[in-house]
């Protein structure tokens, strides 16, 4: 990959970590990430694997998210509350046991845990 500088027409040169503070910095942010890519390359020792990396590409890897602080119909915290309910499900009952479980069977998981947030289900006509 081509890496150009900021406002020039000459390549960014490449840093080596040679700090422990960018090893494990990198592995905090992939792990929060869920970034399975850098999760790899972290699970060795980046120092001691004497790697390189650009300094922007760091920067911009390692920045935090800024989200912004909305303020949620409460028809959407509902429906984001069945959902988180849905993922719960299938992370302790269905990935528990793998099992071959229809999507009928998620769906109407889906259905009830928005009613029980008090989220009017949506009308859907079976097939």
């Amino acid at each position: 990959m081509n890496k150009y500088a900021r406002g020039s027409h000459s390549r960014e040169p490449l840093r080596q970590a040679d700090q422990l503070r960018v090893d494990n910095k990198l592995r905090k942010i992939a792990t929060e990430k869920r970034d399975s890519k850098i999760l790899t390359i972290t699970s060795r020792d980046v120092v001691a694997a004497e790697a390189h990396y650009h300094h922007s590409c760091y920067k911009n890897y390692t920045r935090p998210v800024n989200e912004k602080i909305n303020n949620p119909t409460p028809e959407l915290s509902g429906v984001g509350k069945a959902r988180e309910q849905l993922f719960q499900y299938i992370r302790s009952e269905i990935f528990s046991d793998p099992t071959v479980v229809s999507l009928v069977l998620l769906q109407e998981k889906l259905l009830s845990f928005m009613n029980s947030s008090g989220v009017p289900a949506p009308d859907i006509k079976k097939a």
